[in-house]
């Protein structure tokens, strides 16, 4: 691809938002946690992507072990997120 970085970055973008929604729009993939990985440092712009439904947004430059730690909670987020979901449809229902 030809043109300037901010080119080639906005390109980027719009390619990581079609596979966002893509991901969102697939029954099993509906749920995994997007964190967005980025060089944008804007405040619009990490607006822009919790407002698409991220759970984070981590900008460059990165530190390894903090991206770790980020990844480690939002994993475990999701499988308690999970085991709530499966007690709530099988706790026994109390009638009021």
């Amino acid at each position: 691809m030809r043109g300037n970085l901010a080119q080639r970055a906005s390109y980027t973008l719009i390619g990581e938002r079609d596979i966002y929604r893509h991901l969102k729009e697939v029954a099993h993939t509906r749920d995994i946690p997007v964190i967005f990985l980025t060089v944008k440092r804007d405040i619009d712009d990490e607006v822009r992507g919790f407002n698409l439904g991220a759970v984070d947004y981590i900008t460059k430059p990165m530190s390894p072990p903090i991206v770790r730690a980020r990844v480690r909670t939002h994993i475990e987020l999701g499988r308690l997120r999970q085991q709530l979901r499966e007690c709530l449809e099988n706790c026994p229902q109390k009638n009021d």
